[in-house]
């Protein structure tokens, strides 16, 4: 099949089965979606310094740039791969005794969806640095962040532009799974995925991908459990079927004879 084909074809949304969880970060959001900035309490415009959604992006800075919501006004903050474990939001105001500011947090797998997982604050101001909100992800890995003013406008000045976005972290990065495997290829519809191993055909074989007849090229490749996502040869196929029946018909070949590094190397690109 033709790579230029296939790299062309639009992944279509995964299901995410399982977290395995990367190196510890912190990870910082380093990009923006959709937002909406509200106005200051007299009614007029933030103010131009504290409008750029991109100064919410990247490491905390105690002396800034951040985004002011405004009052009312909501952002989007991605990261750049899904993220687990803690979420913190940053918050700028640094002076002690200033009234509080808050916002509600949502957080989202595919940023459409959302979750509400609490109330970020001011509450830690006084301390010299951006305050702090922690939120325990728990088990979830998620790629965006919407943080929703709400802050009462009644005790501020009249110039107060609301929450200050300053940064937003969190723990660890996560692998995504789309397979929840279940062990090495087995029997499906009278059919083994690599029964009688072909030239440069693959298996599973409950602890790590095998060939047993490399030529050309095939000396060269290997694969990883992480590579295929969790997914064993005759989970590949199911889902190249299932997802792509036009370019993947039934594939008898490769239940037969195991898949093919192309059907692999297809598989990984498609699903990155």
């Amino acid at each position: 099949m033709d790579k230029k084909l296939i790299l062309g074809i639009i992944p279509v949304i995964l299901l995410l089965i399982a977290t395995i969880v990367m190196a510890n970060g912190p990870y910082w959001a380093s990009g923006y979606g959709d937002y909406s900035q509200g106005l200051r309490k007299n009614g007029n415009p933030v103010d131009p310094g504290r409008s750029d959604p991109n100064n919410a992006l990247g490491p905390s800075n105690d002396d800034g740039p951040f985004f002011s919501l405004g009052y009312g006004g909501w952002i989007i903050l991605e990261f750049e791969n899904p993220v687990g474990g803690s979420l913190t939001v940053y918050e700028q105001t640094k002076p002690s005794g200033y009234p509080l500011e808050t916002a509600d947090v949502y957080v989202s797998e595919d940023c459409e969806s959302w979750t509400y997982v609490g109330v970020a604050d001011n509450s830690a101001c006084g301390t010299g640095h951006p305050n702090p909100t922690t939120f325990d992800l728990e088990d979830d890995c998620i790629s965006c962040v919407k943080i929703v003013d709400t802050t009462d406008p009644r005790p501020q000045g009249g110039t107060s532009d609301a929450f200050d976005v300053n940064s937003l972290s969190a723990e660890y990065e996560c692998e995504l799974n789309i397979c929840e495997l279940t062990g090495d290829d087995t029997v499906a519809d009278g059919l083994v995925p690599g029964v009688r191993l072909g030239t440069n055909r693959w298996t599973f074989d409950g602890e790590e991908w095998v060939t047993t007849k490399p030529k050309g090229k095939g000396w060269d490749k290997s694969f990883s459990i992480e590579d295929t996502h969790g997914c064993n040869c005759e989970q590949i196929l199911d889902w190249l079927h299932e997802n792509y029946p036009q370019e993947y018909g039934e594939m008898k070949g490769h239940w037969k004879f195991g898949c093919s590094i192309s059907v692999l190397e297809d598989f990984i690109a498609l699903t990155e």
